[in-house]
This record gives structure tokens, C-alpha cells and sequence, in this order.
């Protein structure tokens, strides 16, 4: 009885660190990813969250989202168009969503993300405020702040959730990451550079990126 009481006073107190809006109910991202029990945070407390608080949502834990630098817009920027014009053409019924858009993960109350970007083929009702389940493809670029939650946390996140398809772009390194979870279970591994074009998998052969085209128009970002 003692331990639920002490589990009781725990959750209460993080709902008071969120309801006085206290930034310390946030975490770093950078935090280590550990086999940790599910926190205090549902759905219901992410959607009551002030307009100007990006965050994100996992496992019933608030993680800090630090605003974009100009050298990861244009990157997403860029990609959009390309994957766009590439579904478009694929005539697939697939829609292409940039963050900030929420995506309820799991399907459960504890997790709701925001890819940087998404493709999703099983459209659902547009009056739904989240797309509900896994993307097909998704991708992150990293940023200094949240290299390691995008490739340990996230990456199994979206790797358990039946994601089909994950990119990681790392602008530091100008290279790109690609997991197949279509393939294998852990994600069949490819890397490529800025200069490459980098077919889309889950796509059939219909779309690939031209990332030569979005390592030139960036250039300047590394002058």
C-alpha cells in the first residue's frame, strides 16, 4: 500500500510541475535511453499544452523540440518538393506531411511524435488532429541537440510501431542513413553522401532523391 502511495504522490507531483508550466517537466533529448516504465503524460496533457511549447511525446515522457536551424529548413524544404513531385507522379493515394504535425505513434495514449518528415498511404479521417499508427517512410535530420533521440529513441520507436522505412540525415556529416524494416527486423542498413541519389524503397521504384541537386543549392551553408 506504501509503494502505491509513493507512486501516487510521484505522479502528482509531475502533474504539478506540468499544470505551473515549469520547464522542468520537459526532458533533454540528449538524455540516455534507457529500458525505462512508461511516465506520467498521456495524450490528454500534450493537447492541453500552451501553442508556443514544442515538445514531444514518448512513452509518457515530454522531450524538448529546439527550433530548426536555417541549414535543416532548407534541407526539409528541399526534400519535401522531391518527395512530393515523386509521389505525384507515382499516382499512389499517399499524402506528404512536414512537422509540426502530429503523429499518435503506437495508437496508445503515452506517445505522439512529430516527424520532420512523413509519407502515410492509409489516409484517415482529415478531421483527426493526429494520423494514428505508423508512417510509411519518415525522415529526421539531426540536429546537435537531438542526434541521439533521433537515432537510438526514435529509431526504435518508429522501428517497433511498423514504420517501413526510416531516413537520417545528418547535415554535420552530409550523409544519409536509410533503415528497410521491410527487409529485417532490425533495418537493413544503407549509407549514402550529399551526392548520391538515394531511391526511396518503399516507394517500388517510383521515387528516388536527388540529393546532388540539395547538396548544391546548400552549399553555402558550408562555406
Amino acid at each position: 500500500m506504501k509503494q502505491q502511495d509513493d507512486n501516487n504522490n510521484d505522479q502528482k507531483t509531475n502533474r504539478q510541475k506540468y499544470d505551473s508550466r515549469k520547464p522542468d517537466f520537459v526532458r533533454d533529448p540528449m538524455a540516455a535511453y534507457g529500458n525505462e516504465d512508461l511516465g506520467p503524460y498521456t495524450v490528454d496533457d500534450y493537447m492541453k499544452l500552451p501553442e508556443d511549447v514544442r515538445v514531444e511525446l514518448i512513452d509518457g515522457y515530454f522531450y524538448d523540440m529546439a527550433s530548426a536551424l536555417p541549414l535543416h529548413q532548407q534541407i526539409l524544404g528541399q526534400l519535401y518538393m522531391q518527395v512530393y513531385n515523386c509521389v505525384e507522379k507515382s499516382g499512389r493515394s499517399c499524402e506528404v506531411y512536414l512537422a509540426p504535425s502530429d503523429v499518435q505513434l503506437d495508437c496508445d495514449i503515452y506517445t505522439m511524435v512529430q516527424p520532420d518528415l512523413y509519407v502515410i498511404c492509409e489516409l484517415q479521417d482529415p478531421k483527426q488532429h493526429a494520423f494514428q499508427g505508423a508512417p510509411e517512410f519518415v525522415v529526421e535530420i539531426l540536429s546537435p541537440s537531438t542526434r541521439s533521440h533521433d537515432k537510438v529513441r526514435k529509431f526504435r520507436k518508429y522501428r517497433n510501431a511498423g514504420v517501413k522505412e526510416y531516413w537520417i540525415i545528418d547535415p554535420e556529416n552530409r550523409k544519409v542513413v536509410v533503415f528497410d524494416f521491410t527487409r529485417n527486423q532490425e533495418g537493413h542498413r544503407e549509407e549514402y553522401t550529399f551526392e548520391d541519389t538515394i531511391p526511396i524503397g518503399v516507394s517500388g521504384g517510383h521515387c528516388a532523391i536527388d540529393f546532388a541537386k540539395i547538396g548544391r543549392n546548400i552549399r553555402r551553408f558550408y562555406e
